[in-house]
């Protein structure tokens, strides 16, 4: 499929198990025996595709695998005319009596940077001196001293300071909690001729992705740098970070974006489209929640070098300025709430909102 994305999660997130009887009568089987049971089922697991996965644990027949344990979704979609990006915003525990409940359902992920680039991240929420992840991303993105050329200045303070601060909280979380992704989407010059056209690129900055774009088993102790551009002729390309959407779900969001492109590539449709498979995977994986916030940055406005974001108020995406929409769970219809955002001169708004 042209433009289709490499980095979906194949497998499925939890799958039934043969069942280990908990009791074998007056000769019970040893327990060396038992572990040897559940250490095969846990070096490989069959799954509906075909294929085979290693899971993260098994308890009682139920499998957990790696890339399906406390992690929200950020899409993020790249057209030759618009950067789209959609997260939804809910926390659950990751740790203690409380692990897998909600703790927060309308939590903002999404930062803007001055109509250059959109960001969220997945994995933990309490990251920086406030406790808030969100915030502390965009004081990262505040504190670099310039924008002009996002690559060189903004992931660099990205990566430095993230590598700093995971490490500082290393000791206080397990391992596998640990794993976190930062997810840039945007438009940059194809090179360094102030002339170059504007292309469309997605950009993770992550302590636990391979090169596929998959969970590794546990964060690495630096954070890694990884960037991909819309391919020449392609019409969309979609980068999904944190929770896997099943491969059904990716079927019809990749429809859904097809239909719009063939039609006329109105902004709020391709939001709707994401939006949709936020919300099927949510109805799968209760990590991930039924409201969204999505970013709109057009080429046209990356071109003109604007530092303005736009609320909606008449329910569209404007599809000539940067947009930041709120799609309330269980309506398609925005509400004005705005991501955080930094206005390119060292100024920055924090959950902003507009009066309808």
């Amino acid at each position: 499929m042209p433009g289709w994305v490499a980095e979906w999660f194949k497998a499925h997130a939890w799958k039934v198990c043969v069942r280990q009887k908990r009791t074998v009568g007056s000769n019970p089987t040893p327990s060396a025996s038992r572990r040897n049971a559940l250490q095969a089922l846990r070096r490989r697991v069959s799954l509906d595709d075909g294929s085979e996965r290693v899971p993260e644990r098994c308890l009682f027949g139920a499998c957990v695998f790696w890339s399906e344990l406390s992690m929200t979704l950020i899409l993020t979609c790249l057209t030759t005319d618009f950067v789209l990006q959609a997260s939804d915003r809910r926390l659950t525990f990751a740790d203690g009596p409380s692990r897998g409940k909600i703790k927060d359902d309308g939590r903002t992920k999404a930062v803007v940077l001055a109509n250059a680039a959109a960001f969220a991240y997945t994995g933990l929420a309490e990251v920086g001196p406030e406790a808030r992840t969100d915030y502390w991303l965009l004081d990262v993105l505040t504190a670099a001293p310039t924008i002009v050329e996002v690559y060189q200045e903004v992931y660099q303070n990205f990566l430095a300071g993230a590598t700093s601060e995971f490490r500082r909280i290393a000791t206080r979380l397990p391992k596998l909690d640990r794993r976190h992704a930062f997810v840039g989407g945007g438009w940059s010059r194809a090179s360094a001729d102030a002339n170059a056209p504007m292309v469309p690129y997605v950009a993770t900055v992550a302590n636990a992705l391979d090169l596929a774009g998959d969970w590794l088993r546990g964060p690495t102790d630096e954070f890694q740098f990884r960037r991909r551009f819309l391919n020449l002729g392609a019409r969309f390309y979609v980068h999904a970070a944190g929770a896997r959407i099943e491969k059904d779900d990716h079927a019809r969001l990749d429809v859904c974006l097809r239909k719009v492109l063939k039609r006329d590539g109105e902004p709020t449709a391709i939001a709707q489209c994401l939006v949709r498979a936020i919300r099927a995977t949510s109805e799968r994986h209760p990590t991930v929640g039924q409201s969204a916030l999505v970013v709109s940055l057009p080429k046209t406005m990356a071109e003109r070098g604007g530092t303005s974001l736009r609320i909606s108020e008449n329910g569209r995406i404007e599809s000539d300025a940067a947009t930041s929409v709120y799609f309330p769970a269980n309506s398609m219809h925005p509400e004005n709430y705005a991501a955080h955002f930094m206005s390119g001169a060292g100024v920055s708004y924090r959950d902003f909102s507009a009066p309808r």
